[in-house]
């Protein structure tokens, strides 16, 4: 389950909807600062859903 979900947060992350927010985010007032905002936050938000997931599944 955990290579399933790594397979599918990957995927995610190099879609192209991600790719062009990062370019509207870069072409914007202080983009560079926005971009490095989106780029620090997006694996951050992976680790926090897979800790939610990973804390579903644990046995009672």
């Amino acid at each position: 389950m955990a290579v399933d979900l790594l397979v599918i947060g990957t995927a995610i992350s190099l879609g192209p909807l991600h790719n062009s927010a990062f370019i509207l985010l870069l072409a914007s007032r202080r983009g560079v600062r926005k971009g490095l905002v989106f780029l620090l936050s997006w694996p951050a938000d992976l680790v926090a859903l897979g800790g939610v997931e990973a804390s579903t599944q644990l046995p009672a």
